[in-house]
């Protein structure tokens, strides 16, 4: 969307950015995650991983943190089931 405001207003087009997160459940309240974000390459010919963006879940992470985890991870099945195939 904010593409087509920039072309249509005469601005540049900002550069498309790109986050991907895979949850796993390891147990009734422990998940974990991976997160990572690209970018369009400034020569416009690739995506590349952004330095420093994303991360995994610490190890040391509380057990609340832990449970929020699969808390994120249901929300997203729900939600990608819900826009995929509803």
């Amino acid at each position: 969307m904010a593409a087509i405001v920039a072309e249509l207003s005469g601005n540049p087009v900002p550069t498309p950015a790109y986050t991907n997160t895979c949850y796993c459940v390891v147990g009734k309240d422990y998940g974990i995650s991976v997160v990572a974000m690209y970018k369009l390459a400034s020569d416009g010919g690739a995506i590349e991983k952004i330095a420093n963006a994303g991360g995994v879940s610490p190890l040391d992470a509380s057990s609340e943190n832990l449970k929020r985890e699969v808390a994120y991870a249901h929300s997203w099945y729900k939600n990608f089931v819900k826009d995929v195939f509803l």
